[in-house]
């Protein structure tokens, strides 16, 4: 689970790969090779952080969809608070290479974005106790069948 009281600029920056990839895995098109522009760019975004950002630039620029919108949505409102609220800005402008607790922080994102949506309570349609039956009939014995249906309904 992702601990947001843990301001480690290395952390930090693990949960926005991941968060970046899940965005570039989720919005068409997918990376030519199957690979995601933070797999090519992995050992990069390491050694120097900034480049993070030109990566994110790119995924954003390059993969936009109304259908996965609200996906989108979630995605840079976390991102949005990561580097808004937690991550200090001069982290960004560091040279510095990042520390190994940069995998928990990617690790820990991967799997709370797992998490998301999924059955909620009282969402969907509710049940009318229906099935869907098949039966063979004439088309004079449909129209009978339909009207004995109606009447049940009706009644019922």
């Amino acid at each position: 689970m992702v601990d947001n009281t843990i301001k480690d600029r290395s952390y930090c920056f693990g949960r926005l790969m991941a968060l970046t990839q899940f965005l570039e895995l989720n919005v068409p098109p997918i990376a030519k090779e199957g690979r995601t522009l933070i797999d090519q760019e992995w050992s990069n975004i390491v050694k120097y952080p900034i480049k993070w950002h030109d990566v994110h630039a790119r995924v954003l620029s390059t993969r936009v969809s109304d259908k996965v919108y609200k996906a989108k949505t979630t995605v840079e409102d976390e991102i949005t608070y990561i580097v808004s609220e937690i991550i200090n800005p001069d982290d960004f402008m560091s040279a510095e290479p990042l520390e190994p607790s940069y995998t928990l922080g990617y690790s820990q994102q991967s799997m709370d974005i797992k998490s998301w949506g999924g059955y909620r309570e009282g969402a969907g349609r509710p049940s009318t106790g229906r099935k869907k039956k098949n039966i063979y009939v004439t088309d004079e014995e449909y129209e009978q069948v339909q009207a004995f249906i109606q009447q049940i309904r009706q009644n019922g």
